[in-house]
């Protein structure tokens, strides 16, 4: 994916170092776009994925991104493996989140306010967990530990 961007801005490219699209306006032709696509994918049919597009071999994060919604999403990706994410919802709509490939089926773990929040598979590499208002939900594949602070979250069982 992204040696084919590389190519295809480099075919594009224009004086003002802004890639030629004659079918929309600056917020969807740039680089950023395409770039935070890569890093987050906010599906219009209503899920988020998590590094889907990125190279395996070049580690990443981010911070507070918008996916749609509502949601802000930060996250980091290392050595191929997605780390620990947090996901505010501020409309309280369920989230859907494609499970990234580096996350087990069955050890994905949502919390909110230090307390577990439940989570629903919807079939293949989809889950989802129902959110409220302003909630703040942690998601990693590490379990959290009762009244121990989990070792990459800092959150505690």
């Amino acid at each position: 994916t992204y040696r084919a961007w590389v190519s295809n801005l480099d075919r594009q490219q224009q004086p003002n170092f802004i890639p030629f699209n004659p079918f929309s306006g600056f917020e969807t032709v740039g680089a950023i776009e395409f770039v935070n696509f890569m890093l987050l994918q906010s599906d219009p049919s209503g899920f988020l994925g998590l590094f889907g597009a990125w190279p395996q071999s070049m580690d990443a994060s981010f911070e507070r991104l918008r996916g749609r919604g509502a949601f802000i999403v930060s996250s980091s990706f290392a050595k191929g493996v997605v780390g620990p994410t947090t996901i505010v919802s501020e409309r309280g709509v369920d989230c859907v989140l494609r499970r990234p490939e580096s996350w087990p089926k069955s050890g994905v773990y949502v919390t909110s306010a230090g307390k577990k929040v439940s989570t629903s598979w919807q079939g293949g590499d989809f889950f989802s967990f129902k959110t409220t208002p302003g909630g703040v939900y942690k998601l990693s594949i590490d379990k959290p530990r009762a009244g121990i602070p989990d070792a990459r979250t800092g959150l505690k069982g």
